[in-house]
Parts: structure tokens; sequence; C-alpha cells
């Protein structure tokens, strides 16, 4: 599903049906002896969905409300053990509490005007990330440098979302 800022009564039951979802796995876990997600469903024969939570602008999560940063920090520390992810971007390194940041193992980090964020982000690196459109900084295990390009034309907004749906419906 998809939930904006103005879907008070989604975004309100979001938190507790994830909470449940996470106390219920640790169950089903600890029942079959397994580790992690990947464990269980090779031992399970009723395999459990990989659930992934996407937020985009994470400012506008602190605008609403601190009662989330604190469901948003457990999702990100248990989640991932669970089948559970957690994928969120940001303009500022500085809008996402370190405790958080430090739950995410992978992260990506493209250009930005303070090369201070960056190092903030993803720690020191001997690359220099270049002015270069989609140019981008990953760390996994190594940080490494990345070029995400769209996957259509983009000679303006409109056609770019029809052919974004062309391809989707595809």
């Amino acid at each position: 599903d998809y939930i904006s800022l103005e879907d008070d009564e989604k975004r309100i039951k979001l938190i507790p049906i994830i909470n449940e979802e996470i106390r219920r796995r640790k169950r089903l876990f600890a029942k079959m002896g397994a580790m992690n997600f990947n464990v269980y469903n090779q031992i399970t024969d009723k395999k459990l969905p990989m659930i992934i939570l996407m937020i985009d602008n994470y400012e506008a999560v602190k605008e609403i409300g601190l009662e989330y940063e604190g469901a948003i920090s457990a999702i990100s520390r248990d989640g991932q053990g669970l089948g559970i992810y957690l994928i969120i971007t940001a303009t500022r390194s500085g809008s996402v509490r370190y405790s958080v940041m430090n739950n995410f193992k992978h992260r990506i980090v493209v250009y930005m005007y303070d090369s201070g964020d960056a190092v903030t982000i993803i720690g020191r690196t001997k690359y220099n990330l270049p002015e270069v459109a989609g140019r981008a900084l990953v760390k996994s295990d190594d940080i490494n440098i990345m070029q995400c390009y769209l996957p259509t034309q983009l000679s303006d907004d409109v056609s770019y979302l029809s052919s974004i749906r062309q391809i989707v419906e595809s």
C-alpha cells in the first residue's frame, strides 16, 4: 500500500500491524529454531513473505511526530533478521538519528553539497564523488562508486510518468 502524510488512519494503524508481525515472526522463528528469515524459509514448508517498508523523505516523518522514530528504530534494528526490511531516503545526514543510521548495513550517498555529510553517512573513503548526474557512493562491506540511470528518457515530467507506467504495465 502507499501511505501519504495525509492518510492519518492508515499511518496510525501501520505501526501496530508491523509490531505485531515482528512479534509473530519472532515466535515462529523460536518455535522452529531458526536464526533468521532465510533459515526459517529453508526449513519450513510455509514460507514467509519478505516485507519492504519504504520511507521517502525521512524529514517529513520527523515532522509528524516522534512516536514514529522509536518504531522506525525498532524496525531497522530487529526487522532485517525477520525479513522486514526498511529503506529510507533523506536529503540531509542530520535528519536521521545516529542510532537509526547505525542499523543500516547498506547505504547509498549521491552527490551532496557538503562533503562532510557523505562522510557522516558512509564513513571516510578514498573516492571523491564527482558532480556527475547519477553518480553515488555505496557502502555494503566496502565503499564503492556506482552509477544510477533512469529507466526511460526524462524530457518532461508528464512523458516520464507515462513511460514509467508503460514499463510497469509490460
